[in-house]
């Protein structure tokens, strides 16, 4: 039987905060701004943001951070009527460093709209 061959993957130092006077209003685009840092000493690529907030996803441009730098990464996430007062808000930092390759940090929050 044929071994497959072996790869090493270095998960990265990353996170994603989310800006402290975000909110969510219903009937309106809301633009919920991140602050995303690389603690790690090496570059990241392919890097996207998803919120989740009432079972509707939505998912930031693709975008790279170099080593120790940070960046305000933008989400636009709608005011759906069907939100709860108080939602959880889900935020997935999602990257692909090579073909094949995902890794995903979730963080759970609450949000009063």
């Amino acid at each position: 039987m044929a071994e497959s061959v072996g790869r090493s993957l270095t998960l990265p130092k990353v996170r994603a905060t989310l800006n402290d006077d975000a909110g969510i209003k219903r009937g309106v685009m809301n633009r919920l701004e991140y602050l995303v840092e690389n603690f790690s000493n090496f570059p990241l690529e392919n890097i996207s943001l998803k919120v989740d907030i009432g079972g509707h996803t939505h998912t930031s441009t693709v975008f790279s951070l170099e080593a120790g730098a940070l960046e305000s990464v933008p989400v636009i996430v709608g005011g759906y009527a069907d939100l709860e007062v108080v939602s959880s808000l889900m935020t997935t930092i999602e990257i692909a460093p090579n073909v094949g390759d995902e890794i995903k940090r979730t963080t759970v929050a609450m949000n009063v709209l």
